[in-house]
């Protein structure tokens, strides 16, 4: 029996930072069979495929060819229970790029269900831990905004739509 597939907002890390999460994995004993490929921050839910029709994912990839945004730094530096957090100026960007995606959307006629956001690379699930541990930070860059298809234990890419840097970065004086 098939299980419902659902469409999210993400981004995911790099490969580099990949290898340096399952690193921490390891060493703190959190499972390991979660696939690499699939750790992901979940910027916000779109629903089941069955609520997406194909004029429907159209129109949606219309919108989001309008979106623009810069790529943005995040970082992690805490491990706590099964999940990556961190703070500080990286939580404000997420933040601030979640929030103009969402006026973007509502400006475009999709408005998303109001939920609380706690940005967190979960890394393991179905496992109970009590892990709080402070780790050497592990961020990057995000240069893309990914619509997943998630279910049956997979992640299938869906769109990509590139975050493009739209002022340069000047040298202070």
């Amino acid at each position: 029996m098939s299980t419902s597939r659902n469409f999210y907002f993400m981004i995911k890390p790099p490969p580099s930072e990949l290898s340096e999460i399952t690193r921490h994995k390891r060493a703190l004993g959190i499972e390991d069979n979660y696939d690499p490929a699939r750790l992901h921050v979940t910027l916000d839910p779109l629903g089941s495929e069955k609520e997406w029709s194909e004029s429907r994912i159209g129109w949606l990839d219309a919108i989001l060819a309008r979106f623009l945004a810069d790529p943005f730094y995040i970082e992690f530096d805490r491990i706590e229970e099964n999940a990556l957090r961190g703070g500080g100026e990286a939580l404000r960007a997420i933040r601030a790029f979640r929030g103009s995606l969402i006026r973007h959307l509502a400006r475009s006629g999709l408005i998303l269900p109001t939920r609380r956001f706690n940005p967190h690379l979960t890394l393991a699930y179905g496992q109970d831990s009590d892990c709080r541990v402070t780790i050497d930070p592990i961020g990057w860059t995000v240069n893309e905004l990914l619509l997943i298809r998630s279910g049956d234990g997979r992640h299938a890419p869906f769109g990509r739509w590139p975050l493009i840097q739209r002022q340069p970065n000047l040298p202070l004086f």
